[in-house]
């Protein structure tokens, strides 16, 4: 008997480019399984107040699991603390959230848009073990290398 896959990738595509004063971050909206495609309206880009944008692709329990931990960890430092949410505090909450799951990792990829304590935008991109850096612009997903090449002619 075959033991189940528990890393099932979902596939997705999700975007991200920071400006000088705009952030975008945007994906598909499918939700794949093998060859077969399970849903075509689902939501990858999500709003944590009040003024950050998050993405994630890859495995679709996960990457609820961690849009849920990091909307949870926004609105207890704006309660608590009476201090927003800035993209960089929300990379690195997603470092030490993804690090407890270092024996079992969250299959994802994570992009965080937003504008820092300047007003400068900013993107922070990351990896499966929840690694960040700041980025002008990324795509990860199965679709990446076709956004990334139009990049080389703006």
């Amino acid at each position: 008997m075959e033991d189940p896959d528990l890393y099932e990738n979902n596939k997705g595509t999700i975007v991200g480019i920071a400006g000088d004063d705009f952030v975008i971050l945007a994906a598909d909206t499918r939700i794949c399984s093998d060859y077969s495609i399970v849903a075509r309206a689902y939501i990858r880009v999500h709003t944590v107040p009040p003024n950050l944008l998050v993405a994630a692709n890859g495995c679709e329990a996960d990457a609820n699991a961690w849009i849920s931990d990091i909307r949870s960890f926004g609105i207890s430092m704006q309660v608590l603390y009476d201090q927003p949410l800035i993209p960089k505090s929300a990379a690195s909450y997603s470092f030490v959230s993804q690090y407890k799951y270092r024996l079992f990792p969250l299959n994802i990829s994570t992009l965080i848009g937003g504008f820092d304590e300047q007003g400068k935008s900013v993107l922070y991109v990351s990896d499966s073990p929840g690694l960040y850096h700041c980025m002008p612009y990324s795509a990860r997903g199965a679709s990446y290398k076709p956004c990334l090449a139009y990049q080389r002619f703006c």
